[in-house]
C-alpha cells in the first residue's frame, strides 16, 4: 500500500482507470457510439464533413464511424457559434495527418474527447482529495471513476452531440474553481484564467447552456476571496462581464435562429400539456384552434392539421408568444407548471439518448441496440433517483445547510476555503433549482433529458463533493486543520 502512495496519486489512480474503461469502450471494435437522431446535419456541414452513407438504416439504428471531408465550397454551411467546433477541428487534423485527407473517423473525435476527459479526471480527483494520500481518498478516486467514468457519459464521445463537451468542461470549471479555494495550485491568477477561459467555452458549447451563465457568475464571485488587490477583483469582475456578454452573444446568434422552433414547441410541449388546452389559451388571448397542436413537433414526421412554420400559425400565434405571456400563463395555472416540473424531474438522471443505437452496423447487433458496458452508475440512478422535483429541493436545502455552517466557521476563522466552496456549491444548486424552471418555460417537455444533462451532471458533482468532504472530514469548515494533520502523519 505505502509503495502505490509514493508513486500513485488518487487522482492518478483514477484517470489510469477512466483511461482503460472509456478506452475499451470508444476504441477496441466493436466501436461504441452514439447514433445520428437528425442533429448531426449542421454540425457535419458548420465543419466541412458529410455523410458517405444516407440510407435511412444508418438514422437512429446504427453508429456512424465514416464521414466524407469536404475540398470544395460548402454551399450548406452555417455561421459557427459553438466552442464544439475546435474540437471537431482539432479531430479532423489529426485524421489527416495520421489517417486520410479525404475519410474522416469518428474516432479521432473520441480521442480528442477522451484525452481532454482524462484531464478533467486528474484535477477533479486531485481537487478533491489532495493533498493526502490516504485509504479513504482512493476510496474518493473509485467513486469518481464510478460516476463520471460512467459509459453514459463517455458514449457521447464518439458523436457530434454537444454533451460530450458540455460533460468535459463542466468537470474542468468544477475541478479549477476548487483547486483554488482549496489552494492547491501555486498560481491563482492562471488558474483563475483557466476557470474563466474554460467556462466561456461552456457558455458556447451548446446554445442550451446560456442559463448556466447566471451559475457561473455566483461561482466567480467566490474566486473575489482568493485576492486581497483590489486589482484583482478588477480582472474578475472584467472577466464576468465576460462571461455575460457569451450568454448574451450566444443567445442572440444561435437561439435566435430557433426562436420560432422554441416558441413553438414551449406551446405544444408546454402550455398544451393539459386537460384543457381550448379554454386555458382562450384565456390567454390565443385561438382555441390551436390547441389541436397539442404534443407536435415545429417539423412533423407525420400529417398536422396546420404548418407551424406557416405564414399565418406566425402572425396569430408564434408572433404572440413570448417568455412574457408563457410566465403569465404559468403563474396562473401553477399545477399544470408544478407536473411539468416533475415531468423535468423525471428526465434529470435520463443521460443516455435512448431513442438511438450504439453500435456500428458490423458489430452484429440488432438495431438500435444499446451497450450495457460499464453503466451500474446511470442505471442505479436511473432506477431509483425520486422523481420529483421537490426532492430536488430538498436536496438544494439540504447543501445549502450543510455549506453555509462551513462558510461561517471559516468566515470566523478568516480563511477563504470553506467561504468560496460555498459559491461553487451555490452554483451548482442553481443549476439543480433554476434549470427545470427556464427549460419548461423556453422549450416546454421537448427532448427533457437532453435540456436536463447539466442538471445530472452537477447533482453527481454535488455528491462526490459531500463524500469527499465528509470522509475526510472536512465539513463545517475544518479542513485547513484536518489537512494539516493529515500530511504530517504521512511524513
Amino acid at each position: 500500500m505505502k509503495r502505490l502512495t509514493k508513486y500513485i496519486s488518487p487522482a492518478l489512480f483514477a484517470t489510469i482507470l477512466c483511461a482503460i474503461i472509456a478506452g475499451y469502450l470508444l476504441f477496441v471494435p466493436p466501436v461504441n457510439g452514439l447514433a445520428d437522431n437528425g442533429d448531426f446535419l449542421q454540425t457535419l456541414s458548420q465543419n466541412g464533413l458529410n455523410r458517405i452513407d444516407t440510407r435511412n438504416l444508418s438514422y437512429f439504428n446504427y453508429v456512424i464511424e465514416k464521414f466524407h471531408i469536404m475540398h470544395f465550397y460548402n454551399e450548406t454551411a452555417v455561421p459557427i457559434y459553438s466552442s464544439q467546433f475546435l474540437f471537431i477541428q482539432a479531430a479532423i487534423e489529426i485524421n489527416k495527418l495520421f489517417l486520410s485527407s479525404q475519410i474522416f473517423d469518428i474516432r479521432f473525435l473520441g480521442l480528442i474527447y477522451y484525452l481532454f476527459f482524462l484531464g478533467a479526471i486528474y484535477l477533479l480527483t486531485r481537487s478533491l482529495t489532495a493533498p493526502n494520500r490516504n485509504f479513504r481518498n482512493y476510496l474518493v478516486s473509485l467513486i469518481v471513476v464510478f460516476v463520471f467514468g460512467d459509459t453514459s457519459n463517455t458514449l457521447t464521445f464518439n458523436s457530434f452531440y454537444p454533451e460530450a463537451g458540455t460533460f468535459i468542461l463542466m468537470l474542468y470549471c468544477f475541478a479549477l474553481f476548487l483547486l483554488i479555494a482549496r489552494k492547491l495550485v501555486k498560481h491563482d491568477r492562471l488558474t483563475t484564467g483557466a476557470f474563466f477561459a474554460v467556462s466561456l467555452l461552456l457558455i458556447a458549447a451548446d446554445y442550451h447552456n446560456v442559463p448556466l451563465t447566471f451559475a457561473l457568475l455566483l461561482m466567480s464571485l467566490g474566486l473575489l476571496f482568493s485576492f486581497q488587490r483590489h486589482l484583482a477583483w478588477v480582472y474578475i469582475l472584467v472577466a464576468m462581464v465576460g462571461l455575460i456578454g457569451m450568454g448574451g452573444l450566444v443567445h442572440h446568434t444561435v437561439a435566435a435562429r430557433y426562436q420560432s422552433l422554441n416558441k413553438y414547441q414551449a406551446f405544444t410541449h408546454g402550455v398544451l400539456q393539459t386537460q384543457e388546452p381550448s379554454s386555458k389559451v382562450m384565456a390567454g388571448q390565443i385561438s382555441s384552434q390551436y390547441a389541436l397542436m397539442k404534443g407536435n413537433d415545429y417539423y412533423p414526421n407525420t400529417y398536422s392539421a396546420i404548418l407551424p412554420n406557416s405564414k399565418y400559425v406566425h402572425e396569430h400565434l408564434i408572433h404572440k408568444l413570448n417568455a412574457a405571456w408563457v410566465v403569465g400563463y404559468y403563474v396562473k395555472h401553477f399545477d399544470q407548471f408544478s407536473h411539468l416540473l416533475d415531468d423535468a424531474a423525471k428526465n434529470v438522471m435520463q443521460i443516455r439518448i435512448q431513442s438511438v443505437g450504439n453500435y456500428p452496423v458490423g458489430a452484429r447487433r440488432s438495431p438500435g441496440a444499446h451497450t450495457q458496458y460499464f453503466s451500474g452508475y446511470s442505471l442505479l440512478m436511473k432506477s431509483f433517483y425520486p422523481r420529483k422535483y421537490a426532492f430536488n429541493l430538498l436536496i438544494a436545502g439540504a447543501f445549502l445547510v450543510i455549506y453555509v455552517i462551513g462558510m461561517v466557521n471559516s468566515f470566523r476563522k478568516r480563511d477563504s476555503r470553506d467561504m468560496m466552496k460555498f459559491f461553487l456549491v451555490l452554483g451548482l444548486l442553481t443549476i439543480v433549482v433554476v434549470l427545470p424552471i427556464t427549460t419548461i418555460i423556453s422549450y416546454g417537455t421537448y427532448n427533457l433529458s437532453r435540456n436536463m444533462f447539466p442538471v445530472a451532471i452537477s447533482l453527481n458533482l454535488l455528491l462526490v463533493l459531500l463524500i469527499a468532504d465528509a470522509v475526510n472530514y472536512r465539513l463545517w469548515g475544518s479542513a485547513v486543520q484536518r489537512d494539516q494533520q493529515e500530511v504530517k502523519t504521512q511524513k
